[in-house]
């Protein structure tokens, strides 16, 4: 399986990284979440929803943008942009804090900030044929890059690779604002029934980008909350204490499925299908529903 190729030649890469960094944020218990799925740079359907979205959020409410916001699709630089024009816009709003809009760290996330490190790789070719499979093709292409001559590069020693990835890096940087969105990223997000009224029921809930290692506490995670995704519709028995543990991105994008104690939000943006968004109340039902065709 390609999750576990690249688990087995970048175990030594991936600790060379800023996950630590990373939280697992606690959003308290409000009135209602919008949850918005894998975007994969369909900046045209994000455009929608956001749209739709602005009409019906309210203070007291909070979005939670589940990962990948980039990989697939052919518009990252342009779906970067719409999404913190969005949070300007948000933030506008009377009663708004900045709080009130988290990013996940996703899978193309992952890969898109593997890719300074990749000279620290193992394997380096193999892992960068893999990073262009599996998302960084088109975003690196829509930011002007030749892919052909970058593994070129990747493959002619660590020197070039080194001097191929600083050039890189300069010249993406010209274009997205990736430092400041990339530094905000949380790898989770609990809804907790912290200051809820203890008169009613408020579910306690975990958003993910993609899965969870069942055997392992929240804060144990690591990578597999954008790693686990193969896993996800195995696991039977509800996680810890959660009623629900929701995730951005679906292997199968089923649109909104959900089983007991886990839901899943992915319509298959970026690959054909519309993107969607889920509010989602106190109780942890659904009772919003937002889509882009």
């Amino acid at each position: 399986m390609l999750l576990h190729f690249i688990y087995r030649v970048t175990s030594s890469f991936m600790c060379n990284c800023n996950i630590s960094k990373d939280v697992v944020l606690d959003i308290g218990a409000p009135n209602r979440i919008w949850a918005i799925p894998s975007v994969h740079a369909d900046v045209d359907s994000l455009v929608i929803i956001h749209d739709q979205l602005l009409e019906h959020f309210q203070a007291g409410d909070k979005i939670i943008y589940l990962g990948n916001y980039t990989g697939y699709g052919h518009k990252p630089i342009e779906t970067l942009n719409e999404i913190l024009t969005f949070r300007r816009l948000i933030l506008s709003i009377t009663g708004v804090f900045p709080n009130d809009v988290i990013y996940l760290r996703g899978a193309q996330e992952e890969i898109f900030e593997k890719l300074w490190q990749l000279h620290f790789a193992p394997d380096a070719e193999n892992v960068f044929l893999w990073m262009l499979g599996n998302g960084l093709t088109a975003t690196l292409e829509s930011c002007g890059i030749n892919t052909h001559e970058a593994l070129e590069s990747v493959r002619s020693g660590s020197r070039y690779m080194t001097q191929w990835i600083s050039k890189t890096r300069k010249h993406i940087r010209t274009q997205i604002d990736y430092d400041t969105f990339f530094i905000n990223m949380k790898r989770a997000a609990i809804r907790s029934i912290t200051g809820a009224p203890s008169n009613e029921h408020h579910a306690l809930m975990l958003f993910v980008n993609s899965g969870i290692d069942y055997e392992r506490n929240v804060d144990e995670q690591a990578d597999a909350f954008w790693w686990r995704g193969d896993e996800f519709d195995k696991i039977k028995a509800p996680y810890q204490d959660f009623d629900w543990v929701v995730r951005g991105y679906d292997p199968k994008h089923r649109g909104i499925f959900i089983r007991k104690n886990y839901a899943t939000i992915d319509n298959g943006a970026g690959f054909g299908g519309g993107l969607i968004c889920a509010g989602i109340d106190c109780k942890g039902d659904i009772v919003q529903y937002l889509e882009a065709a």
